[in-house]
């Protein structure tokens, strides 16, 4: 299970920033990508090799989030260095932020329940993401976050939406 929590996050910060490999490539710059990408390469056998080598799967694994951290975050710097984007505003911090919360709160839960079948698995999943969408909505912040409050609320007392 260690092994696949390590590709995970691996995994998901490569999801999370993958924009920014596009943002490269639709701007011209594929030499930039490509060379990222030769390094990166070069990091993942220096890595990699040896630690699985020494530590078996999990080293492979641990490798693996190395190299990926490096590419996504060296991608990031370059699209931030060109082009002053970043990859989250202050609008995907709330969302961001709660996410993050319900994960703890569910690896705290894990520590103390263990889940055998697949009905304990869906009341915990049903339970998680009542939390995160109770979370969410507790704190709008945004003006779009507001105005999606107002329409889920007028869906749920089917009444015309207004702005307040």
């Amino acid at each position: 299970a260690g092994v696949l929590s390590i590709l995970a996050i691996a995994h998901g910060l490569h999801t999370a920033f993958n924009a920014s490999e596009h943002m490269l490539v639709m701007s011209g710059k594929t030499f930039l990508n490509m060379t990222l990408g030769a390094a990166t390469l070069t990091l993942s056998l220096l890595t990699t090799v040896p630690l699985t080598m020494y530590f078996g799967i999990q080293g492979a694994a641990v490798g693996t989030l190395i190299t990926y951290i490096f590419l996504n975050f060296s991608r990031v710097y370059y699209v931030y260095k060109l082009y002053h984007l970043q990859p989250f505003g202050t609008l995907l911090l709330w969302p961001v932020t709660n996410a993050f919360l319900v994960f703890v709160l569910f690896f705290v839960f894990n520590l103390f329940v263990t889940i055998d079948n697949l009905l304990e698995t869906v009341l915990v999943i049903v339970l998680l993401a009542c939390t995160y969408i109770t979370a969410y909505f507790m704190g709008p912040k945004e003006p779009e976050e507001k105005y999606l409050l107002v329409r889920l609320k007028s869906k749920l007392r089917r009444t015309p939406a207004t702005n307040e």
